[in-house]
């Protein structure tokens, strides 16, 4: 399993998705965050829905990311 960065994640979804879903990708990642979920779904227009994870990198104090393909 690959980690990314938050703008990785981002660029990478996007890509699998084939348009521009980060606010999507943000709203869901607030959700997940609030609720204490460790995984959320991010959807384009035409209805496809990819599986992102995130945990916390205790080492360098951040959020680090993996999608679900």
């Amino acid at each position: 399993m690959k980690y990314l960065s938050h703008e990785k994640a981002i660029n990478h979804v996007n890509n699998i998705l084939g348009e521009d879903v980060s606010k999507e990708f943000e709203k869901q990642l607030s959700v997940a965050g609030e609720h204490g979920d460790r995984n959320f779904f991010v959807g384009n227009s035409k209805g496809k829905e990819i599986e992102v994870g995130v945990e916390w990198d205790k080492e360098a104090d951040q959020l680090t990311y993996f999608i679900h393909e």
